[in-house]
């Protein structure tokens, strides 16, 4: 009695399996393309929106900008930083706050609480270790802002 062995197509179950795999790798590569493609877009939108919001709020930070004053701390009042502290409360809940990084919220709320300890004493006169040590906090945060959006690196092109 003979016994008969199926024919094995050796060189058909190789290229079936050298299809499978490369179908597999080909799906795993295209997959990351596109996950890579997509976060390269919503990182580019993100940027171009915070750049947006930071520029207003960098605006709001002029006052408070010690080579803007003629170097006179007399010229800043209670009430500019009274106005400041209002404008970036509304600035951080109707514009820019949700764009805030978590590296940069840390220098916001440091000077905020700055501005509010001072608007809080109500001396005639605003202690100038004070003014000096508010505008350091807002140097910190301008730095910080700049970095997130990346305007104080050379071009990587």
């Amino acid at each position: 009695m003979e016994t008969i062995l199926p024919l094995i197509n050796i060189p058909l179950i190789s290229t079936v399996i050298s299809s499978v795999i490369s179908s597999v790798i080909t799906y795993f590569l295209t997959r990351s393309r596109i996950r890579l493609d997509l976060e390269a877009e919503y990182d580019k939108d993100l940027r171009s929106k915070r750049l947006d919001a930071y520029k207003e709020l960098w605006v709001l930070l002029k006052p408070l900008n010690k080579y803007s004053l003629s170097v006179t701390h007399e010229a800043i009042t209670h009430e500019i930083i009274q106005d400041i502290l209002g404008n970036m409360v509304e600035w951080y809940f109707e514009k820019g706050g949700i764009y805030l990084s978590k590296r940069s919220r840390r220098p916001y709320f440091r000077f905020k609480d700055t501005m509010k300890q001072i608007t809080e004493n109500k001396v005639a006169k605003i202690d100038k270790q004070l003014l000096d040590h508010l505008f350091k906090e807002g140097t910190l945060l301008r730095t910080s802002l700049a970095n997130d959006i990346g305007t104080r690196k050379g071009s990587f092109i």
